[in-house]
């Protein structure tokens, strides 16, 4: 008896063990499924015989004319199903050594006889195209064989039948079947005569006719070796050995993929990788593989895993099947739904422990399945294995070296079009390589004949054609974010921490860990994605961003009681993540999830979040045991960083976006890469003015963030256009600043006499300030600087007329003369209406007061420039009249001092304040009058420098008698000699 299980070509099943064992055995189960053939395809041509009392074509009446003849050999007196089956077998016999193997393989005939025919629609594949197919056929018909002529052997000989001349009737039962066929059709073929004559032998419970069948429609059951062929793609091989190592885990397997074409061709390359190095023991000495075809029902399955699992004890087993396919043959045709079929709930739930089971399905699928509560307690073994997609870089070395899938493409593309087509195809639905080989036929075919060959000019104009062709649905993933860390700039610290996370990801051991990162800058877009995106592409791991409103779930509404689902389960974030990962040469992926405080601090009116952030931790701590590499970096605020580590498990680390604020170098590369990122011309003659004209705007970007330094240099761009200007000058990136902080222009009609106090007034204030600064310089300490003028502007913007703006020095400390100087500049505008207008205080000068008592008071009560008050500090928030009295005497002092130093100066300077009055006030609302603070700087010094000597030694007692009020000040007493100078 024969015993063919091939461990090697496993894919079909054979396995005929037994068989003796069963001849009594009757199979009611078999016969409920071929009780008849009358619904089997007739044949193509087909001749009604004019003799026989039953109509038959000339293929049948070939096959009963070889059945009378073994009757009449054999000595029977009738022509029974048996005969006709014996005849079969010999027409199959006598056919194939007739035809060549050559010709059967390509594919011009597709079966041999009647019973190849048969055998074929019941395995539905052709049976001589395969060598092991074939030799299965072959031994099934021996088999076949032997059964009958031990039947045909046991029916009574009659030597008077063995006359050839004769006529031999039909069988009782065979003719009755024949009659009741004849109803349906007017004649019988080859192909029907046969299908009778087995469900006539199965009526009558001779089991072999049966067991024959069954074979046959088992291995339907199993996918076609030529098939399995057609699907192999190389890349996939990798992908198996993934899954075999997860199955060698102990635990059946769910593989989820995004289109069926992958799971075609893992099933494939996990035949082809059997024996492939991996970890567990399985190879094709122990293992058997049983891929299952999309047309298999629950039941079936469930009957061929029972028999299987009794038959063969000593083999591992492993079944393929297709969830989505499996769910689908059991649609309830009326309903429309699918019933979980019990058999395939008690197939998972209770096999042996030598069965192993891989079941395919579509992500979409999975999750929505793993919601019903009968599926997920089935499945609660299995684990859950994505399968990675190909990508571009992987696709260009399949189609290089895998000419059949570009057969189909008319016209050859060069290396760099097809490199360039395949990017293109990135952005369409669909998988890789197919994608883009269904990108590269229609560019061919839109050329047609015109083109001998596709350029990367082509394929261009193509895409700018056609773009509603890349219209991905967009998974979230992003497999290259273009970013690194030369894109990083501006933030030195930031960036340092990042190539610590890019190390640590590169050693392909980084663990399931949480990281918190937030921004000095505490507005949107100040680099927290921007800077995990760095993170992904300099690393080169795939990057999946998330936002915390997709779980905000109200509760259930009060009317109709429902609750609006997130748009995706934290589970399936982690299964593409986990998936991405896998495919990626790090073995890492990253989850950004923005607003992360909405899950760390849910509010309990959105359960959403709190359910999202358990959904997060526990999906955290199944990707760490899995030994995944998964970085989840939530988004927040500063003033949530410090606290969400204590609330939250696993985000201990803190990543911190640097501001260039307060970092002239980070504003100085935010300028330049910025300016050069959006190609914006600058009015330099030569390198040196460029780097003049960057410092000044470091200079005015003191204090803003990386998105209004970005902001600033786009408003220049913008007022460029409106000027008709080719190239930016300081003054158009000056306007951009004011119109950013204050607005534009408002160009009101204004008197000459208070275009003139504008002009006067804020000339009062950059003079006291540059005066103060150059006095510092030449008879102070370095540390004593204040701040500089950055520049002027007199036309009216917002609620002032004019202003000046001061640059921060390169001096950080603040001692009592920095402080000084900045109240002597802010009087120099009361000075200046005082002396040159009769004003003894005025609306213009309110700010101006209040800014130098704040900034006063500040300087008392925080940092000790009291000399009554002491060094005491006001931080404890002291409650004291006393305290009180004292600070409102150091402020006194102070600030009549200061009032004096700047009424000298005003004095001292008035023929420059004059001057600079009649050049400036005429040009008040000309929509630009303003004035860089390097050519106010160079005024003064010109006109200081121009004046007489008498004059030079004015400005020199002057700077004296400032320094002797500064002393005063400092110790606690107003200076009493200005009134002899005045």
């Amino acid at each position: 008896m024969i015993n063919k299980i091939s461990p090697i070509d496993s894919i079909t099943k054979y396995n005929l063990q037994g068989l003796e064992d069963k001849k009594k055995t009757t199979y009611p189960e078999v016969r409920e499924k071929i009780n008849t053939i009358s619904g089997i395809p007739r044949s193509y041509i087909s001749f009604r015989a004019k003799s026989d009392e039953i109509p038959l074509a000339d293929d049948a009446k070939q096959l009963l004319d070889k059945a009378k003849n073994i009757a009449i050999e054999r000595g029977h007196k009738e022509i029974t199903p048996y005969h006709v089956i014996e005849a079969a077998i010999e027409e199959t016999e006598d056919n194939i050594n007739l035809i060549g193997d050559e010709f059967i393989k390509s594919g011009a005939i597709e079966s041999v006889s009647v019973l190849n025919k048969l055998a074929n629609n019941y395995s539905k594949r052709n049976l001589l195209l395969n060598k092991n197919d074939k030799e299965y056929f072959l031994e099934l018909n021996s088999v076949l064989k032997e059964n009958n002529d031990e039947y045909l052997n046991s029916l009574p000989v009659d030597e008077a039948c063995k006359d050839a001349d004769r006529e031999i009737p039909y069988s009782a039962d065979f003719e009755s079947k024949l009659k009741e066929l004849l109803k349906k059709t007017p004649e019988l073929d080859g192909f029907m005569l046969l299908g009778t004559a087995f469900n006539t032998i199965i009526g009558n419970n001779n089991f072999y006719a049966a067991e024959y069948l069954k074979y046959f429609s088992s291995m339907s059951f199993y996918k076609d070796d030529n098939v399995m062929r057609q699907n192999y793609l190389k890349v996939y091989d990798a992908k198996a050995i993934d899954v075999w190592n997860k199955l060698a885990l102990g635990s059946n397997l769910f593989v989820t993929y995004e289109d069926s074409k992958e799971a075609d061709r893992i099933t494939s390359s996990l035949v082809k990788t059997l024996n492939a190095p991996k970890h567990g023991n399985f190879n094709s000495k122990n293992t058997l593989i049983y891929a299952m075809t999309n047309d298999i029902n629950a039941e079936d399955l469930f009957a061929e895993v029972s028999e299987m699992q009794e038959t063969l004890p000593d083999k591992k087993l492993i079944f393929m099947f297709n969830m989505d396919n499996m769910l689908a043959n059991a649609l309830n045709p009326e309903t429309k739904t699918a019933i979980i079929p019990p058999e395939l709930v008690s197939l998972i739930m209770q096999p042996k422990s030598n069965v192993k089971f891989i079941i395919f399905q579509h992500n979409d699928s999975y999750f929505q399945c793993m919601q019903i509560p009968v599926l997920k307690k089935a499945f609660s073994d299995f684990l859950q294995h994505p399968i990675p997609p190909i990508h571009t870089y992987e696709t260009q070395e399949i189609l290089n070296n895998n000419r059949k899938l570009t057969g189909e493409v008319k016209t050859p593309f060069s290396k760099d079009a097809r490199d360039k087509a395949i990017l293109y195809a990135d952005k369409t639905n669909g998988i890789f390589p197919d994608k883009a080989v269904d990108l590269m036929k229609r560019i061919a075919d839109y050329y047609g004949e015109d083109k001998k060959r596709i350029t990367v000019k082509d394929v261009d104009e193509f895409a700018s054609i056609a773009n509603e062709l890349f219209n991905k649905e967009d998974s979230g993933i992003v497999y290259d974010t273009g970013k690194n860390l030369t894109s990083l700039y501006g933030k030195n610290t930031t960036k340092k921490d990042v190539e610590g996370i890019v190390r640590q990801i590169r050693t392909k051991n980084f663990g399931t860990k949480g990281l918190i990162i937030y921004s000095k800058d505490d507005e949107a877009g100040s680099g927290r994605r921007h800077t995990a995106q760095v993170i992904a592409g300099e690393a080169k791991i795939p990057f999946l961003e998330i936002n915390s409103s997709d779980f905000a779930v109200a509760s259930r509404d009060e009317d109709d009681g429902a609750a609006v689902l997130p748009k995706d389960s934290m589970a399936r974030i982690f299964t593409n993540a986990k998936k991405a990962a896998e495919q990626n040469e790090n073995k890492t992926a990253i989850i950004y999830i923005n607003n992360f405080e909405e899950f760390a601090f849910s509010s309990p009116y959105l359960p959403g979040y709190k359910q999202a952030m358990s959904q997060l931790v526990k999906e955290m701590a199944k990707a760490e045991a899995e030994k995944a590499n998964i970085l989840v970096i939530g988004s927040t605020e500063g003033y949530y960083a410090d606290v969400i580590p204590m609330v939250v498990r696993g985000f201990n680390q803190i990543l911190t976006v640097d501001s260039p604020a307060f970092n002239k170098q980070s504003r100085k590369e935010i300028l330049t890469n910025r300016i050069n990122e959006i190609n914006l011309k600058l009015a330099c003659r030569n390198n040196a003015e460029k780097d003049e004209l960057i410092n000044k705007l470091v200079k005015m970007t003191d204090y803003m963030s990386f998105v209004q330094i970005k902001s600033l240099v786009e408003k220049t761009e913008q007022i460029m256009i409106e000027r008709n200007k080719q190239k930016a000058s300081i003054g158009d990136f000056i306007e951009a600043y004011l119109q950013l902080t204050s607005g534009r222009t408002s160009l009101p009609q204004m008197p000459d006499y208070n275009k003139r106090a504008t002009t006067s007034h804020e000339c009062g204030h950059a003079t006291n300030l540059e005066v103060m600064n150059e006095l510092l310089r030449e008879k102070g300490k370095p540390w004593h600087q204040y701040r500089d003028v950055d520049f002027i502007t007199l036309d009216p913007r917002g609620e002032f007329l004019g202003a000046v703006f001061e640059g921060r020095s390169e001096n950080s400390d603040y001692p009592f003369e920095a402080m000084f100087t900045g109240l002597v500049c802010a009087y120099g505008g009361y000075s200046c209406e005082k002396m040159f207008f009769d004003m003894d205080g005025s609306h213009g000068i309110s700010q101006d007061l209040a800014q130098a008592t704040a900034q006063a008071k500040r300087g008392i009560e925080y940092f000790g420039f009291g000399a009554n008050t002491g060094k005491i500090s006001n931080a404890v928030q002291i409650a004291s009249t006393k305290f009180n009295e004292t600070v409102f005497k150091d402020l006194d002092i102070i600030l009549k001092n200061a009032q004096m130093a700047s009424d000298l100066i005003t004095e001292t300077y008035k023929e420059f304040n004059e001057w600079f009055t009649n050049k400036y006030a005429k040009l008040i609302g000309s929509d630009n009058c303003m004035i860089d603070g390097d050519d106010f700087r160079k005024a003064l010094k010109n006109w200081k420098t121009s004046q007489t000597p008498d004059k030079k030694e004015e400005i020199s007692i002057m700077e004296d008698m400032i320094l002797d009020i500064i002393r005063a000040a400092k110790n606690g007493r107003i200076y009493g000699q200005v009134k002899k100078v005045l």
